[in-house]
């Protein structure tokens, strides 16, 4: 028997599974387009907040500050660069399961720009069977990719069609 100065007790402690998102930590999307990010944890009944800050230039980001489980970012993200760069928005995601908060998790969302292209042929009126040669410019330079085809001034489909990358013509 233990002296009266000597207390013994048992305590039964849970310890709920450390909550972590899944989901890839970055996304690209083209600009004025839905970011539709579904967020996923290892533990399933998990709801979300999330807080967005964004470069210069980058628009439509939203904060969610009451924890839901919709666990899908559905913001429509805009890149107003006047020079056509790149701009991100990152998003701080924080877990909540079980009435604990998980690790906040960063996403990194970059927003690029669409191009605009400019075609101008070197010679108007060609004869037949002689080269085109159209230059083809992007705001975006050489890592535009161009898929084209060509129309008779008819409206029907001409025999030609090709696929670039970069600005070809200069």
């Amino acid at each position: 028997e233990p002296p009266c100065s000597t207390v013994t007790d048992e305590i039964r402690i849970n310890i709920k599974k450390e909550i972590l998102i899944t989901s890839s930590p970055v996304k690209s999307i083209c600009t004025n387009r839905n970011l539709n990010y579904a967020i996923t944890s290892n533990q399933p009944g998990t709801s979300y907040t999330w807080t967005a800050t964004g470069s210069a230039n980058a628009d439509g980001y939203l904060n969610s500050t009451t924890p839901n489980q919709s666990a899908v970012i559905t913001d429509r993200l805009t890149n107003n660069d006047p020079l056509n760069n790149n701009v991100t928005v990152t998003y701080t995601i924080t877990p909540y399961n079980y009435g604990c908060q998980g690790e906040p998790f960063t996403l990194t969302v970059t927003i690029t720009p669409i191009p605009v292209l400019t075609a101008t042929p070197v010679q108007p009126v060609i004869c037949s069977h002689t080269s085109s040669n159209i230059n083809l410019i992007s705001t975006l330079g050489a890592s535009t990719k161009y898929t084209w085809t060509s129309t008779k001034s008819d409206g029907s489909q001409a025999n030609c069609r090709g696929i670039g990358r970069g600005n070809p013509r200069r």
